[in-house]
């Protein structure tokens, strides 16, 4: 896979990580973006 594209797949899954950390307030969903990483980890490593 390209440069082009893997840069900002990292930037997105690093993002979905940091969504994963509880915040100020204890919250956190991590369900919509764990699906969307999946896919995503999927993608990148066919």
């Amino acid at each position: 896979m390209s440069h082009e594209i893997l840069t900002p797949m990292t930037a997105i899954l690093g993002y979905a990580d940091l969504l994963r950390e509880p915040g100020p307030s204890g919250r956190s969903d991590p369900a919509p973006a764990n699906d969307s990483e999946q896919w995503l980890l999927s993608a990148r490593n066919h």
